[in-house]
């Protein structure tokens, strides 16, 4: 399963998780309080989606998640600048309303180009992806903590992780609770499937 994490994250799109919604849930166990698909007002008059909204103490985080399902796939130079775009429209407006500062972070689940760090950098656009930055980056964040989500579990099948999707149950951890007598009860999931999901997850994040 830990092997299987970069395919797992690839499969939260087609099963009907959200990347959006499980990158949230991870900065939430650090401590962030969040906020997804919130519309923002921009200076230019436009309203803005913003994926996930994060706060701290004095500053706002505009996160951009960028997903893709297919392996190779960097993200780059251009999707920096979009993300920088956006900030500084949200930023005119939120500044005339609001003390807080306002930040971007870029979240994606494949690897940066050399062009999008070298300008995200010069901008201060915070970047989150897979192997960057190397002490924090998204592999890091989910094993650190053991987040790592129901999908990577060789036994959940797609019926399953549609029940889980459903019910907002992104991590592996958090099925460890449930008996198997619950799964079958809650989410229809036969018992021997949830006996072997059950010890999947519990020897996952031992």
């Amino acid at each position: 399963a830990k092997y299987s994490l970069k395919q797992g994250i690839m499969e939260l799109g087609p099963t009907g998780f959200l990347f959006e919604q499980y990158i949230a849930a991870i900065l939430r166990e650090y401590g962030y309080t969040t906020k997804t698909n919130q519309m923002m007002k921009g200076e230019s008059g436009v309203s803005h989606e913003i994926d996930v909204l994060l706060f701290t103490k004095d500053t706002h985080y505009i996160l951009e998640a960028k997903y893709h399902n297919s392996r190779g796939v960097k993200t780059d130079v251009k999707v920096t600048m979009y993300t920088f775009a956006r900030l500084l429209d949200i930023a005119g407006y939120q500044k005339k309303r609001e003390k807080e500062k306002h930040k971007a972070w870029l979240f994606t689940n494949t690897k940066f180009t050399r062009s999008a760090i070298q300008y995200a950098v010069y901008k201060g656009i915070k970047l989150t992806g897979w192997k960057y930055p190397k002490k924090e980056s998204l592999e890091k964040l989910i094993e650190a903590k053991a987040l790592y989500p129901v999908t990577v579990l060789p036994s959940i099948n797609r019926y399953a992780k549609g029940q889980f999707a459903q019910h907002n149950l992104y991590f592996a951890k958090d099925l460890i609770h449930f008996t198997p007598a619950q799964f079958k009860k809650m989410f229809g999931i036969r018992q021997n499937i949830a006996e072997n999901i059950q010890k999947e997850a519990a020897a996952l994040c031992e």
